[in-house]
């Protein structure tokens, strides 16, 4: 092997072993990050439902009484989630998210923020009924709805947040580890 060739391969061994340790602490920030979201979403879970809408924020459980206005349910995605307008005492309108109409003038559940359509999901079409996202805003202009709350009611048990990122970084540590010592024994080869 030619001198250039043998710096050539160290550079390209140099710069993909710090790439794989990049990659495997990028992945540790993030495992750190995740923990904290979901140490924060199962202490907002565990609280009292909200005794006013000032205390209502993501992940928060609320018990509602109002009257469900099924007429103007809509189907949202393609998972078979509901979003029926809830009349409340105050004049206000929440949209409860369901699997299933509602039955009844209490609800429960825990409160979600508006969504946006994101890289894999199609846009609202509200002029043709087709809605992907429950994209707040969107749904009360469509549905004629006045003072609608910022945040949506989600009936059934929250989604729990995978935490794949320990594994992530012990993948890319490891192949960082694999390829010095590949190159280890490459060099003592070649040394002979």
């Amino acid at each position: 092997m030619t001198r250039r060739k043998r710096l050539l391969s160290d550079a390209a061994v140099v710069l993909s072993f710090f790439l794989l340790i990049g990659l495997g602490t990028w992945q540790v920030q993030r495992l750190h990050w995740k923990e904290g979201l979901i140490a924060e979403r199962e202490t907002r879970l565990a609280a009292p439902p909200i005794a006013s809408w000032d205390q209502a924020s993501e992940f928060r459980r609320a018990r509602l009484e109002g009257t469900p206005l099924s007429d103007r349910e809509v189907r949202i995605g393609l998972q078979g989630r509901l979003a029926t307008p809830f009349a409340l005492a105050d004049g206000s309108t929440v949209l409860v998210e369901s699997t299933e109409p509602l039955k009844g003038n209490v609800v429960s559940g825990y409160l979600r923020a508006s969504e946006q359509a994101g890289g894999f999901v199609p846009a609202n079409n509200p002029a043709k009924g087709e809605w992907y996202t429950a994209d707040i805003p969107a749904l009360a202009a469509a549905l004629k709805l006045d003072y609608v709350r910022p945040f949506r009611l989600v009936l059934g048990t929250p989604p729990e947040l995978p935490n794949d990122h320990l594994q992530y970084a012990v993948t890319w540590y490891s192949l960082a580890a694999v390829l010095l010592i590949v190159y280890v024994l490459a060099r003592r080869k070649f040394a002979r």
